[in-house]
């Protein structure tokens, strides 16, 4: 180790760790209110949603790959929102869009809270990728990952989701 390695993990130890300093990387986790189980979240979101190019109805695909989730406030995840910086990635067709955005901030949730009710949300018409969120009310929001926003999801356009 070298002498600034050694200055720079000093400095860490004795200012970050004992308070004297924030961890500039560190978003205290959310406070949990309750929880909600896989079966809840079926009866929660979109059985179905409507093709609006063709009229066609379609079954919702979903998934939810544990049998319960941990619940939050709005207030609470806007903010994480207000910490992220998912939306800073750059965009780029193909390599760098909607579901990248979405995946990164899936996973940033996850590291954040762990067992969070926080997912991806895949929209068919038209193709988009998003998050979703179920907070303490058991209310359903839709995360838009490349803007922060968040707002009630109250349509049927959804047509896959992951939790």
């Amino acid at each position: 180790m070298t002498w600034y390695e050694r200055y720079i993990l000093n400095a860490y130890n004795t200012l970050v760790k004992q308070g004297k300093l924030p961890d500039v990387n560190y978003l205290k986790p959310a406070t949990i209110y309750g929880e909600i189980t896989a079966e809840e979240i079926y009866e929660l979101m979109p059985k179905e949603y409507l093709n609006p190019n063709n009229n066609s109805v379609y079954k919702v695909r979903k998934s939810c790959w544990d049998g319960k989730y941990r619940l939050t406030t709005v207030a609470e995840m806007k903010r994480f929102l207000a910490w992220d910086k998912t939306e800073s990635l750059g965009s780029e067709p193909e390599f760098s869009d909607c579901d990248d955005y979405a995946v990164v901030m899936w996973g940033g949730v996850k590291k954040w809270t762990k067992g969070l009710a926080f997912g991806l949300l895949l929209t068919n018409t038209p193709a988009h990728a998003k998050n979703v969120f179920i907070d303490v009310k058991k209310d359903v929001y839709e995360v838009e990952p490349q803007g922060n926003g968040l707002k009630l999801l109250y349509n049927k356009t959804v047509d896959q989701y992951f939790f």
